[in-house]
């Protein structure tokens, strides 16, 4: 039993160890705080996981402006023979003419998607106003004169920070890049034991197969008593029988029900989930399909390499799909919508994620003004998130926060999972729980996991960004009946026309599982005030914007008061 207490505990930022695969295949870095360019201040970065060549720029304007900046550029940029060498993480002596020999080049997909929103954005100002500000455009970084030494986003983006910016670009409170332009951070499902995955101390081949939860991030040493719940029986992924019937044989007729909207995996195949007014991962805006299957090229991701010796499970599969249960066991009446952001690995860049919310905000927003109730959404689940490498500027210097925020204004409760690192280093979107925000805005909440004793799970963050917790150990929900690895019984038989065996460790035939995880405990939150909204006499058809922010502001004032 451990019982160790300490008065005064400082954040220890977990490291990034991504599997080799993954990291090339989107081109990811990991931000080295002992190898790379200071932050502002002179202060040392956190580590990170980024896109390692590209940058991300915020908003339709700064697309805009990027494009009038590279030509600005390239009209005074020096010979090649003249310029001064980037040597990958570190600066020239002469930064000014090695960060000019950097072109930000958007590619082709980004500009497809382009042409498509300044289409939608012709349907109402407020949807343009969404587009200009919060749309996330990826610039690839190159170098102008062919050289072939690899480009590094970070001591780019440091310089960039410093330098004017063009005048589509400038606002009253920023003249300077800082703030339109910053890193393509990697988002990482958070389901288990030891941190979101991708924060691990052990690799695939040092033990545990995919079905006990090993993540990718640790960071923090011994990965210690967390390491349990990624364990058969202890928390970890584990196939068990159900007897419950299918909640939504239960539900209250509603005129319209609350929407919950979770951006993950997407939702497989299971008895629960046959009905597409209940739950479905097609989701749409005028018409066009959202998520990573859709018709947006940045939310697109790359194909994944499969290993034909290998029939583990990945270690993120089924992840949408238990979510999805959890809200469907706490609201029966809710409508479920599971757009598919990240593949069974549990990864996904921060354009393509910050692109799926925006689209999803934009048909919120459409549904207000024209009308439409079966468009709106009362609540996003986001069982993902990030570390930043500046916490502290976290805000200011990324385009998540302040697209979140809009959410609030618009009346849609964003629910966020705090992370499985045991650690106090504030994880994002979770951590921007502690912004202040405007009159009516409904606020972000972050949520930490209890075991079944109640007690805090050991391995849910910690801090005073934690808005509250909920159940996130040993919980049952509904995976894909799909799902079957290739492990198997230990033992097998025939006997008299029968099948005899003892357990398959990663047959879930039965469609239920055992799981533990923040990530889990924030969709316990969201159905909880999804609940809430059919327990009172809101009209959830009314669309009229302040009557939505009301009703949903209400029912997580009451869920946080029921806390205190």
């Amino acid at each position: 039993m451990s019982e160790n207490s300490f008065e005064s505990v400082s954040p220890l930022p977990p490291t990034p160890l991504l599997p080799p695969d993954i990291a090339q295949r989107f081109g990811i870095r990991t931000l080295n705080p002992t190898e790379s360019v200071a932050a502002s201040g002179g202060s040392q970065p956190d580590p990170t996981a980024y896109v390692g060549a590209s940058v991300l720029l915020r908003g339709v304007l700064t697309a805009d402006a990027a494009d009038e900046h590279e030509r600005t550029r390239s009209a005074r940029r020096p010979r090649p023979d003249h310029a001064a060498r980037y040597e990958g993480g570190q600066h020239s002596d002469d930064d000014a003419r090695s960060v000019d020999r950097i072109e930000m080049r958007i590619p082709e997909s980004a500009r497809h998607d382009l042409e498509i929103i300044r289409e939608l954005s012709r349907r109402h100002p407020d949807v343009k106003e969404i587009f200009d500000k919060h749309w996330a455009v990826r610039a690839d970084l190159v170098n102008a004169d062919e050289d072939s030494t690899p480009v590094d986003a970070w001591p780019f983006i440091r310089k960039m920070h410093a330098t004017e910016a063009p005048p589509t670009a400038r606002s009253a409170q920023a003249q300077t890049w800082k703030g339109r332009l910053g890193l393509v951070h990697m988002l990482t499902s958070a389901p288990y034991y030891a941190g979101l995955p991708y924060y691990a101390g052990l690799p695939y081949y040092a033990g545990l197969p995919y079905y006990a939860g090993l993540p990718y991030y640790a960071g923090l040493g011994t990965p210690g008593p967390a390491v349990e719940y990624g364990r058969s029986g202890s928390g970890g992924r584990t196939p068990v029988s159900v007897v419950l019937k299918d909640p939504a044989k239960r539900a209250r007729p509603v005129r319209r029900p609350p929407v919950v909207a979770v951006l993950d995996t997407a939702l497989g195949k299971h008895p629960w989930f046959r009905n597409p007014h209940q739950a479905t991962s097609e989701v749409r805006v005028d018409g066009k399909l959202l998520g990573l299957y859709g018709d947006f090229q940045t939310c697109k991701l790359p194909e994944r390499a499969v290993n034909p010796l290998d029939g583990t499970i990945a270690s993120e599969a089924g992840h949408g799909t238990f979510i999805a249960g959890l809200i469907r066991q706490e609201c029966p009446e809710a409508r479920t919508l599971v757009i598919p952001v990240m593949t069974d690995e549990g990864v996904v860049p921060e354009d393509a994620f910050t692109n799926s919310l925006v689209l999803l905000l934009v048909r919120h927003v459409l549904g207000v003004h024209e009308n439409r109730a079966e468009d709106l959404i009362d609540v996003v689940n986001l069982s993902l998130g990030y570390y930043h490498e500046t916490p502290a500027d976290a805000a200011a210097d990324g385009p998540l926060w302040d697209l979140l925020a809009d959410f609030g204004r618009w009346g849609i409760a964003v629910v966020a999972a705090a992370g499985n690192n045991s650690t106090t280093s504030p994880m994002f979107p979770a951590a921007f729980s502690q912004q202040p925000v405007d009159p009516g805005q409904v606020p972000l909440v972050s949520v930490g996991a209890l075991n079944p004793d109640g007690t805090v799970a050991y391995f849910s963050n910690a801090g005073d960004w934690i808005t509250c917790h909920r159940p996130g150990s040993n919980l049952v929900s509904t995976v894909p009946t799909t799902l079957h690895g290739s492990m198997q019984p230990s033992a097998r038989l025939r006997h008299d026309g029968m099948h005899r065996a003892t357990i398959d460790p990663d047959n879930y035939a039965s469609g239920f599982s055992l799981w533990s995880g923040t990530s889990f405990a924030a969709p316990v939150l969201a159905g909880e005030i999804a609940a809430f909204l059919v327990d009172t006499d809101f009209d959830l058809a009314d669309t009229n914007r302040e009557t939505v922010q009301q009703r949903t502001h209400a029912a997580v004032r009451h869920m946080l008061k029921a806390d205190q």
